[in-house]
């Protein structure tokens, strides 16, 4: 008896993460993920989790560990959420000196931790959907899926870094910039149109590794 066609294979994935509100859905090789040195630079510089959960660099895979493991998979699904959450242009243009820049209004700085915690809030339900499709995988008879978070994963308010140890090791996910994943290479190689900077509200964009 013949296999099935990947795209037949796991259209059930598909309805799945679309049902859950998905706008996109593409089924992709795994050898078509970009995957790049620099991915990690951008975490060291500038990102605030870095080092600060344990789904990001440095306690992530390195690039070459992740690239090795890449190569044992044959395809993924390529998934993107529309996000609801909306802040104006200088808001989400300028979050991390909205932060930190002592000169930012007290005004905006509330604006930009409404909006952050409002976008965490939105990651932690993404990041339930990518479980639950993993797990859906999974039954499926593929041991080795492996589900993706957008940004850094929140599935814990607080990271129990300093305790040394994932509180919630079967629900940590790693973020696709941590391990290197070039999203708007790989997007756009699919034909998922993405622009940059992000679009207002932003798109959410991670993967499914399937077998």
């Amino acid at each position: 008896m013949m296999s099935q066609e990947p795209d037949t294979q796991y259209a059930f994935l598909v309805e799945e993460v679309k049902s859950a509100g998905a706008t996109d859905a593409i089924l992709i090789h795994a050898s078509d993920i970009v995957i790049e040195e620099r991915i990690q630079l951008k975490c060291k510089t500038g990102c605030p989790s870095y080092g600060q959960r344990f789904s990001c660099p440095p306690f992530a895979p390195t690039i070459s560990e992740f690239k090795q493991m890449l190569q044992e998979y044959q395809d993924a699904l390529l998934i993107r959420f529309k996000s609801s959450v909306i802040a104006e242009p200088e808001i989400v243009h300028s979050l991390l000196k909205n932060r930190t820049d002592p000169a930012v209004s007290r005004d905006i700085k509330k604006r930009t931790s409404q909006f952050n915690e409002a976008l965490n809030e939105e990651s932690r339900k993404i990041h339930d959907i990518m479980l639950e499709l993993e797990r859906t995988a999974f039954l499926a008879g593929n041991p080795f899926a492996q589900a993706f978070t957008v940004d850094s994963c929140d599935h814990c308010k607080s990271c129990n870094i300093k305790g040394g140890v994932c509180m919630h090791p079967t629900e940590l996910r790693y973020s696709i910039e941590a391990v290197g994943i070039n999203i708007v290479k790989t997007a756009q190689a699919a034909g998922m149109q993405i622009t940059f900077p992000c679009p207002i509200p932003p798109d959410r964009i991670t993967l499914l590794l399937i077998k």
